[in-house]
């Protein structure tokens, strides 16, 4: 991870910097990060700067510094600001190990790459998000489960990737915990 910061911003960069490394390093225990691009942040001072990703470098996390209103010189990577640039993170990591597939809308597939997402997002912030199925899933069978389901992921496909990813021909006979499902 780069990140490109004026010197009032360097707490946050430094600790913006290392959470994100620590994130990438936890992903890509799973998930395919082969050919992942660096991931660079920009902490610039842009009142009208919101947390997204540029639009001309899409590796490129725009965000704004917390140092232009009040914040605290003690957590200037606030717990909002982690769940945000968490959230973005997961999200884009999950695009990239599917391909940018686009799932049907309401479908199977909908429902894992977002549960994954989502998953994600909890295991970086060590929040609750109730991923219970994908929880289940890393729990059971060790978290290259996730990236070969996020491999394999079609737009139509059914749950029953899942015994492909497990080797158990039934859905039933799976160890997983389907309460979020």
């Amino acid at each position: 991870v780069l990140v490109n910061y004026r010197e009032v911003d360097a707490p946050l960069a430094e600790s913006m910097g290392a959470q994100v490394n620590e994130w990438l390093t936890f992903a890509c225990e799973g998930i395919d990060c082969n050919g992942l691009p660096q991931i660079a942040i920009s902490i610039e001072v842009n009142d009208a700067l919101n947390l997204h990703w540029a639009e001309m470098n899409p590796w490129q996390l725009r965000v704004p510094s917390p140092f232009m209103d009040r914040a605290r010189s003690d957590m200037p990577f606030s717990p909002e600001m982690r769940v945000e640039v968490a959230a973005l993170l997961a999200e884009r990591l999950v695009n990239h190990a599917t391909g940018n597939l686009e799932p049907i809308r309401n479908s199977d597939a909908d429902f894992l790459r977002q549960a994954v997402t989502t998953w994600l997002v909890g295991q970086f912030t060590q929040i609750n998000t109730e991923s219970f199925l994908i929880a289940s899933l890393a729990n059971q069978y060790s978290i290259t489960a996730i990236g070969q389901l996020l491999n394999n992921l079609q737009a139509d496909s059914r749950l029953s990737i899942l015994g492909d990813i497990t080797g158990t021909p039934s859905l039933d006979q799976m160890p997983l915990d389907w309460r979020d499902f």
